[in-house]
């Protein structure tokens, strides 16, 4: 019987000395997992503060923008009566078929829109004309920019 209970106690202490090493491993664990907590919580915390620096910056723009929108508009009604009918809807016609972009610059003897290169008489007809010049190739009213 003596026998019998060294077996046992021997083997719980087997059991313990297992059941530490389980604990201690989770224990570990568990450190581990708090430092990462506490990094990825830093981290979370300076993604916020960015994204509120980020959102307060956007909405600075989004009011300068509607600000410059409305001065536009006000420009565009004021100089509307001064523009032909023909020539608006021609414009209006190429805003909405060459996704917004109804007029192009002519940068460095070439359309900017489509970079068609274009002739020398072209130019001249862009530089000195009152009438409105399309780019041959795309079709966008030309000015010299």
């Amino acid at each position: 019987e003596v026998q019998d209970l060294q077996k046992k106690v021997e083997s719980l202490k087997r059991h313990l000395a297992e059941r530490e090493d389980t604990q201690l491993d989770a224990m570990l664990s568990l450190e581990e997992a708090e430092t990462a907590r506490r990094e990825a919580k830093k981290a979370l915390e300076l993604a916020q503060v960015a994204a509120l620096s980020q959102n307060h910056a956007l909405r600075e723009e989004a009011e300068s923008l509607e600000e410059s929108l409305s001065k536009l508009e006000h420009q565009r009604k004021a100089i509307l009566p001064d523009i032909s009918p023909a020539a608006l809807a021609r414009y209006e016609e190429l805003r909405r078929t060459r996704r917004g972009l109804a007029v192009s610059v002519m940068r460095e003897e070439s359309c900017d829109a489509c970079g068609a290169p274009l002739t020398p008489a072209l130019q001249q007809k862009i530089r000195a004309s009152s009438e409105l010049v399309v780019c041959p190739s795309c079709g966008r009213i030309l000015y010299a920019g």
